[in-house]
C-alpha cells in the first residue's frame, strides 16, 4: 500500500535512469508525479531486462519498475510548442 506521506504534493520527473528511482519515491510516498519524456522516449525504456526477453520500449521491465505510479506525457523541447507545453506543465505543479 503506498504512503500518503506526500499526498497533494505535485512534481514533474525529468530525469533519465539516474533519476528514476527518485521520482518512484515520491510517487510511492503519495506525490502526483508526472514522467516527461522525449518524443523518443526516456532513455530507461533501452535498459534490460525486457519482458518475455523481447527488446522493446514498452518492455523494459527496468523501465516498469521505476515508473510505476508515474503519469506520463511525451514532449518535445526542442519544439516552441513543446516548451510551452512545459511551462503550462510547471504552473500547474506550482499551484498556479
Amino acid at each position: 500500500m503506498a504512503s500518503e506521506l506526500l499526498k497533494g504534493f505535485r512534481m514533474l520527473d525529468l530525469t533519465d535512469e539516474k533519476g528514476a528511482l527518485c521520482g518512484k519515491i515520491f510517487a510511492d510516498m503519495g506525490a502526483e508525479v508526472v514522467k516527461v519524456e522525449p518524443p523518443e522516449g526516456c532513455s530507461t525504456r533501452a535498459i534490460p531486462p525486457f519482458l518475455d526477453d523481447i527488446p522493446s520500449p514498452d518492455r523494459s521491465l527496468y523501465s516498469i519498475a521505476y515508473h510505476s505510479g508515474k503519469r506520463s506525457v511525451t514532449l518535445n523541447l526542442e519544439s516552441v510548442d513543446g516548451r510551452a507545453l512545459l511551462r503550462d506543465l510547471v504552473a500547474r505543479v506550482e499551484g498556479r
